[in-house]
Parts: structure tokens; sequence; C-alpha cells
């Protein structure tokens, strides 16, 4: 019989192995996301509208980076490459606190901590990703554990701005550097902690062509995910669910809450904390629907988060738009997490973690796209416009993977 959902949750956060890597991702999660919210304060302070380069920058970083930063993870040993990266944003963050007390800070600081940064977090999510696959002991086990990482990170999102405000309210800002610190050296010594009975799942992590060059291995590995029709539905996909969403809640819900609702900050922060609850609540949908075949899922997540921002789009009504939030929210890791299922069961392991750089190239892409074209779509089509055309593309995905996906009748 199949262990209920609750009770494979239990039983991995019990295991050392499980337990550790899940506490490595809550403690870098919350090292990120304060982190990142501390460096959009003090960006404004030094350079005001400008800060918005730094993000810039963080995304140019991801997305020139993260598919060599997969490969990296796989011609090394995941385990190492989870501690360097902790350590290495720990060092940095710490350095550029150091920079602020001395009152030496100049815009460059910002930008080059921004780039180092990211680029160590390129590093740090596909190693998890292969010690994730590899530490579970099924192909239901690995479900409930991508489960578990998401809600680490949705959690980490949702609870940082609150305890941020509150501490910033006490102290100076820099201070939110010492704990993202901290908090990324907890991470490391998650990993440390359970460094021996990781290395029992990360024994057939080694490359399969020791001859092949880096190039040749990420041509492998992206000729393996266009073979693969769900992976490739996915990484495609994957760019135009972060196209919606960064359209969406960087730029046009928040002038849409204060034009048509006169709504203002406050408005917007219950649509995200509201957001983040959805996505919880998809995080734990996506583990009870472990038996269902993971295309069906995948494809039914991107139409519910579609349905869900055309809705956001549309209607006039303040409480069907926070409805619609939560339910292109509980769309967003259903569409996600199954994919992630697959890996330990259709990819071998020296891949894995290439697949996930090409996952994340595939977001800075989406990005990088939807924020670009948005000034130009706004402009013919207004905001409502703008969100439902996104919303719009994406709920056609969704639909053309329920079809793809479908179950067919043997004959």
């Amino acid at each position: 019989m199949a262990d209920c959902p609750l009770m494979m949750v239990f039983r991995l956060l019990a295991r050392r192995a499980t337990g550790m890597l899940w506490a490595s991702c809550a403690g870098a999660s919350v090292g990120m996301e304060v982190r990142r919210l501390a460096l959009v304060w003090i960006a404004v302070g030094l350079i005001g509208e400008a800060a918005a380069y730094v993000a810039a920058v963080q995304a140019v970083t991801v997305l020139a980076f993260s598919v060599w930063g997969g490969a990296i993870v796989d011609r090394w040993d995941a385990r190492r490459a989870l501690v360097l990266s902790d350590t290495g944003r720990s060092a940095v963050t710490l350095l550029l606190l150091a920079v602020m007390l001395a009152g030496l800070l100049d815009p460059w600081h910002l930008f080059a901590a921004a780039a180092t940064l990211s680029t160590f977090s390129m590093i740090y999510e596909p190693a998890l990703q292969v010690c994730v696959t590899r530490a579970a002991s099924s192909n239901d086990a690995l479900q409930a554990l991508n489960g578990l990482m998401d809600g680490a990170r949705r959690i980490a999102r949702i609870a940082a701005p609150g305890v941020i405000a509150a501490i910033a309210a006490v102290l100076p800002v820099h201070h939110l550097l010492s704990i993202s610190a901290g908090a990324h050296l907890v991470s490391a010594v998650a990993i440390v902690a359970a460094w021996p009975v990781l290395a029992q799942g990360l024994s057939e992590q080694s490359s399969s062509q020791p001859d092949r060059s880096m190039i040749g291995d990420l041509k492998a590995a992206i000729a393996m995910t266009a073979r693969h029709p769900l992976m490739s539905y996915v990484v495609v996909t994957i760019a135009m669910r972060t196209a919606c969403w960064v359209v969406t809640f960087y730029v046009c819900l928040p002038l849409r809450i204060e034009q048509a609702f006169g709504g203002g900050v406050g408005a917007l922060g219950l649509v995200i904390a509201l957001f983040g609850i959805g996505n919880l609540a998809g995080s734990a949908i996506a583990v009870t629907m472990r038996a269902w075949p993971p295309g069906i899922t995948s494809a039914l997540g991107r139409t519910l988060m579609g349905l869900g921002f055309l809705g956001m789009a549309t209607t006039q009504d303040w409480s069907l738009l926070l409805a619609f939030g939560v339910l292109g929210a509980v769309g967003g890791p259903l569409g996600d997490l199954p994919s992630l299922g697959v890996l330990r069961s259709d990819f071998a392991a020296d891949v894995v973690g290439k697949i996930v750089g090409l996952r994340s190239t595939a977001d800075g892409v989406g990005m990088l796209v939807g924020m670009l074209a948005a000034p130009a779509l706004i402009g013919i089509v207004g905001l409502s416009g703008t969100m439902a055309l996104w919303a719009g593309l994406l709920t056609l995905a969704g639909s053309y993977g329920l079809w793809r996906f479908r179950p067919r009748r043997s004959t």
C-alpha cells in the first residue's frame, strides 16, 4: 500500500539525508529572499531609480550562467558545489556589509555583488536538485521531496517581507545582510551534517563521457531534453509562465489595482500574500497527485495558471481578482513539479544538473522577453490587454498539453 502524502512527508523529513537537504533549501531560501529585498532598499537609497539595473544585472547573470552552472555540477561532487555556493554567498554578503560599515560603498560594489551572488545561486540550484534526485528512494518519494523543497522556497518568499519590515523598523537595513549571510551558513552546515549519507546517493553521479568537452555535454543534454516530450514541453512553457508572471506582478497588476480599484501598496501586498498561499496549496496538491500522469498534471497546472491570470486581467470585481489570483497560484507548482519527478526515472544521473540549468535559462528568457516587450504591448493594448495576452498564450499552451498528453486507448 502506498503511503499517504502526509506520512511520506514526515518520513522524508525524519531521514537524515532528505531532512538536511530540506534544511539547506530552507536556509538558502531565507538568505536569498532577505538579501534580495535588502539590496533593493540599499540600491534605492544609493542610486535611486537606477536601482532597477541591479535586478537587470542579476537577470542577465542568470541567463548567461545557468546552463554552465548545471554543467559544472554534473562534473563535480554536488555536495561540494552546495557548500561552495552557500559559503561563497555568505562571504560576498559579509564583504558587502564590511564595505558599507566602512562608508566606502559605491554603485559598482552593488553590481559586482549582484552578479557574483547570482552566479553562486546558479551553482546551488542544480546541485540541490542532483542531491534531491539521488537521495529519493522512489519516484513517489522524489515527487514528495520536490514538493517539500518548493514549499520551503515559497514560505521564505511569503514570510521574508513581513519579517524584514519588522527588523528594519528597529535596526539599520544593512543588518539584514548579516542575517542573510548567517542563513547561508546554516544551509552549508546542513549539507556537511549529511555528508556521509548524501555520498551514498551520489555514488552514481559521474560523467558518462569523460573525454567529451563541457560544450559537448551541454549539446547532448539539450538533445535529450528536446527528445523528451514532457521535459521539452515544460522548458518552453517555463519561459511563457515566467513572462506572464513578471509582466503581471512587476508592471501591470500594480497599475491596474491603482487605476481600476483605487488600491495601493497594501492591496498589492494582499494579492501577493494570497498568491503565496495558493502556491503552497499547489505544492501540496502536486504531491497528492503523484499517481497522475506527469504530463497531464503539468498541462493542467499551466491551464489553471493561465485562466487565473486571465481572470485577474479582465474582472472588475475585487473579490474575484483575489480568487483568480489564488487559482493562478495553485497552477504554478502543478505545472513545474511533476516534470522534476521524471529526472530520476527518465534521465541519467550525470545530466540532471544540466537539465535544471536549461530550466533556469528558460526562466531567464521569459523574464527578459516579458519585461522588454511590456512597454510596447501596454502602449498598444493597455494594461489589461497585455496581461490577458500573456495569460491567453499560457492557457493555450496548457490546453495543448492536455491534448498532447491525454491518455490514449490501446488498440
